[in-house]
């Protein structure tokens, strides 16, 4: 298995679509546009028409090698062989079309990044649960931060033919409108710990945090007896981002 494979990596070669994105991205003249995952270039070739500067990221060497050829003609393309995650830069726009193997960190990863729009390829699974309405299967903790940090629609769906190497599922662009403040490492983290008592109540929930050590009793007590009645996966995107929240603050 090639390293492309390894990393969930397919080439959206379909370049109609590429446009796509580019033209939903909304990309003004004096724009920085971040994109992980440079591959071949064939998105990044359309970002740096458009942009004031393209930040991209490539973390397979040989990809990356064949990109700076590729792509030596640009001025405007700052490209670097690395994990595009551990980036310090600041950037306007994100178009990526996401490793499938790397999408949650990246969601993860963008809901705490100040950003104006991110225009991603993600499988439609993950899509789906991006997606996802309050109370229903694929709601978790991947849709409350996108839901609570951008206004988030679906651009198409594109088949495994507009691929290379083609994948086994369908994949979705998404369009990621930022409206409120970026969600803290620690938020994240307290929305993973929350959802695994999914199929519980609120109360449950911190019941079993308090015996885990966690001083929940204090802060289950200010909550609204409705609320702590209410089953994990039923709470709202803000609901849930209040308590995960104070879980975190909540550790001895």
């Amino acid at each position: 298995m090639n390293r492309r494979h390894r990393l969930g990596q397919h080439i959206l070669v379909d370049k109609k679509i590429l446009e796509e994105m580019v033209s939903a991205a909304q990309i003004l003249p004096g724009d920085t546009v971040f994109e992980l995952g440079v591959g071949t270039g064939n998105l990044t070739t359309l970002l740096c028409e458009k942009a004031k500067t393209v930040i991209g990221y490539e973390i397979d060497e040989d990809l990356c090698k064949d990109a700076e050829r590729r792509l030596a003609a640009f001025k405007n393309l700052r490209l670097i062989c690395g994990d595009g995650l551990k980036t310090k830069k600041s950037f306007d726009l994100m178009v990526s079309n996401v490793p499938y193997s790397r999408s949650r960190r990246v969601v993860e990863w963008i809901a705490s990044t100040r950003l104006r729009r991110a225009v991603i390829t993600v499988q439609k699974e993950f899509a789906d649960k991006i997606t996802a309405s309050t109370g229903s299967r694929n709601y978790g903790p991947v849709s409350v931060l996108c839901q609570i940090r951008f206004k988030t629609s679906i651009l198409r769906d594109v088949s495994p033919q507009c691929f290379n190497p083609h994948p086994k599922v369908s994949s979705t662009i998404l369009v990621l409108n930022t409206y409120r403040e970026p969600i803290s490492h620690g938020a994240t983290l307290g929305l993973k710990q929350l959802f695994s008592f999914r199929g519980r109540t609120v109360a449950a929930a911190l019941k079993t945090l308090e015996r885990k050590g966690q001083l929940a009793t204090e802060y289950a007590e200010k909550l609204d007896p409705k609320l702590l009645s209410t089953r994990v996966e039923d709470l709202s995107p803000e609901e849930s981002v209040k308590i995960a929240s104070n879980l975190l603050e909540a550790e001895p």
